[in-house]
């Protein structure tokens, strides 16, 4: 297999990332401004409630990435595995939503059409574990793919045909379509080996594992769920999620350090994440800083109504910068822990490694953030909290008591295991450019004299153009490394046409 190239990797996915924020922000732009807030609210609640079903979908996959990076012939023996398993997930979600959907009041149709996103995320999820072990490069491209044709047929269902919420899922579930298929053309080479029910028996026996890990995800969703209950209204969902929704350039930024995980694996050390870790600060620090200065113009870009959130996305950013951050020692802690690779490790070798670590502290935090919005909920509500003021307290008590003491820990178990040095220098670099354009943002603070969507984004965007324009000029000429990374960037965008 051939060694997979860190930079490049990183590159790909980030650019394919931004490209979606691109597209994303048109979607999202679409869908919030079509909807009501109470339809995009139960459009939250409805993916909230199928990722209890979605779950099992990691359980394979997660072993899939570990056997093909280090050699093993388990691709095709992962797709159709997880194939199978999609089928009774797809059977009781749709009796779940016979149940759940009169309980909210909610349209039963809108939980059928979702139904048919879940075999395809199963299918989706194992191609990308299978990428993300081989060829990791290739689910930028896949993202690149899913997001085009996800903004299309959205204009085409939501826009032209005026859909609204029905148009919005059947465009998302046709989306997965498209991405599999083009997934399935890029990895086609990687596809190799016959189906191995020993292999399938060995995976299963270690599936503890990874449900452990992945079934934390299904406690923190019970946030919205409480969330909506109390409230009786979807609307302080729409509000979070909408908050969160402008977070996702920080958040995005992880993806610079996709390739750090499967070259751990396969014999990677120190260099690559001090190499990461540059990567991601580099355009973290200025996304989080020019994101918690423009935090209410950005949301009336979303919808003027969401401008009133504009706090609780200053808080977000914060917790997006942590969660950007939070990749790197989770891909340090999965990719140096060697615990698998004996041909019969016992129950009490994986629960006293670390792979066993990493997701006893998700359970902890979700816990514990599941358990503040039932306890600030409540007392929300019987104080006659407004929607705004309770969403504001539930994330910031939640960042001040989950977000940052978790990650420090998590960080601190990473430089056990992997000694790397902190790239001070570089993080005093982003640090001065960040701190010039924010007194530009500042200083040219965008004035939106209308609520038209037009109106917004004529006196926001060249603001947040001006900011990054003023942000690498300064970094390029006081930073050798960002030259050179400005220099791999050119060509790879240079190869790419190349090849169209």
């Amino acid at each position: 297999m051939p060694r997979i190239r860190l930079r490049y990797t990183g590159l790909t996915l980030f650019s394919s990332k931004m490209f979606s924020v691109l597209t994303g922000l048109i979607f999202t732009l679409i869908v919030v401004r079509r909807l009501p807030v109470e339809d995009y609210g139960l459009l939250q609640l409805i993916a909230a409630f199928a990722s209890y079903f979605i779950l099992p979908s990691k359980i394979f996959p997660y072993w899939i990435t570990r056997f093909v990076a280090r050699g093993f012939k388990a691709s095709k023996t992962g797709l159709i595995v997880n194939l199978l398993l999609s089928i009774p997930s797809f059977a009781l979600f749709l009796l779940a939503s016979s149940r759940m959907a009169p309980v909210i009041g909610a349209n039963i149709v809108y939980f059928i059409a979702f139904a048919f996103q879940l075999p395809l995320m199963y299918v989706v999820t194992s191609l990308e574990a299978i990428g993300t072990g081989a060829k990791p490069h290739v689910l930028g491209y896949g993202y690149s793919v899913f997001e085009g044709a996800k903004v299309i047929l959205c204009v085409l269902m939501v826009v032209a045909l005026n859909f609204r919420l029905l148009g919005v899922i059947v465009a998302i579930v046709a989306s997965y379509i498209i991405q599999s298929l083009a997934l399935l053309l890029m990895l086609r080479g990687v596809l190799t080996g016959r189906f191995d029910p020993g292999l399938v028996r060995r995976w299963t026996k270690m599936s503890w594992l990874p449900l452990y890990h992945e079934a934390s995800a299904a406690v923190y969703m019970l946030i919205f769920l409480t969330l909506t209950w109390f409230t009786r209204s979807t609307e302080p969902v729409a509000l979070m999620v909408a908050s969160e929704v402008a977070t996702i350039p920080i958040v995005y930024t992880s993806f610079l350090a996709g390739g750090l995980y499967p070259r751990l694996l396969s014999g990677g050390g120190r260099a690559d994440i001090e190499s990461s870790l540059k990567l991601v600060l580099m355009l973290a620090i200025p996304a989080t800083v020019g994101t918690f200065i423009l935090a209410q113009p950005i949301l009336r870009i979303l919808r003027p109504e969401y401008a009133v959130a504009s706090f609780i996305l200053m808080v977000l950013t914060v917790k997006g910068f942590i969660k950007a951050l939070a990749g790197i020692p989770s891909a340090i802690i999965l990719g140096v822990e060697r615990v698998d690779v004996d041909e019969r490790p016992s129950f009490r070798d994986y629960v006293k490694s670390k792979l066993f670590l990493l997701p006893t502290l998700a359970w902890l935090a979700n816990g514990v953030s599941a358990t503040l919005m039932l306890i600030i909920a409540w007392y929300g509500v019987s104080r006659g909290m407004s929607y705004i003021t309770l969403v504001f307290n539930y994330v910031l008590t939640d960042l001040l008591i989950v977000g940052i003491p978790f990650n420090v820990y998590l960080w601190l178990v990473s430089r056990r295991m992997a000694p790397f040095k902190l790239p001070t220098k570089s993080i005093s670099r982003y640090s001065f450019s960040a701190a010039i354009m924010a007194l530009f943002l500042i200083l040219f603070y965008p004035k939106i004299s209308g609520v038209s969507l037009a109106q917004t984004l004529l006196a926001t965007l060249p603001i947040i153009g001006g900011g990054a324009v003023i942000y690498f000029s300064i970094l390029l000429a006081i930073d050798k490394e960002s030259r050179f990374l400005a220099r791999s960037l050119i060509g790879l965008i240079l190869a790419t046409v190349k090849r169209l």
